[in-house]
């Protein structure tokens, strides 16, 4: 647009790549922390500190980043798509109600996450179904995860568990940007 104001359009792009930059931080720093615990959780590590000492051991440095592919294009993705659709939320919201995004209260902000909790569930899912499939030494990789879930069970086979995401992913991200956006307005 001429006026100065920024498009919808090149908002979306601004939204998206600002979300898939933060999904890559988010991905690499954290990673090494859910590989141990992954392996505390099914029983194959005993304290933090003796899990990692067998991690380092059995792998090396690079055992810590055990199926780091997934989580890794899974935060790009459910980072971009979470923040595009609550940009879009928000604009649909804006429409519906036929107030500026400056009127909104936090209530239109909660449903506005939600919005964006019901899309980014779709990626959600069938990233941490890989993540976990990885971590837990059922596959090698990320590709050969996926061929094994989809030689198993088909494209529903990266749906397991897809309700539990939903209906976790939709209040929690209402909740999260409804936060938010109410500290922002102190």
């Amino acid at each position: 647009q001429t006026d100065g104001q920024i498009s919808t359009r090149e908002m979306n792009v601004v939204d998206f790549a600002s979300g898939a930059a933060g999904g890559v931080a988010m991905a690499l720093s954290g990673h090494w922390a859910d590989t141990i615990k992954v392996r505390m959780q099914t029983g194959e590590g005993g304290t933090m500190l003796s899990t990692a000492r067998d991690i380092m051991k059995q792998d090396g440095l690079l055992g810590f980043y055990r199926g780091v592919q997934s989580p890794l294009l899974g935060m790009i993705a459910m980072n971009a798509v979470v923040f595009m659709s609550y940009g879009g939320s928000k604009v649909a919201m804006s429409r519906v109600t036929g107030r500026d995004e400056e009127q909104f209260n936090v209530a239109d902000y909660f449903v506005a996450g939600c919005g964006a909790g019901a899309a980014v569930a779709f990626v959600e899912g069938p990233t941490d179904l890989l993540k976990c499939q990885i971590q837990n030494g059922r596959y090698s990789g990320l590709a050969a995860a996926t061929r094994g879930v989809l030689s198993v069970n088909g494209v529903r086979g990266l749906f397991q568990g897809f309700s539990a995401v939903q209906l976790r992913n939709t209040p929690a991200n209402g909740m999260w940007f409804g936060v938010y956006e109410l500290l922002r307005m102190r």
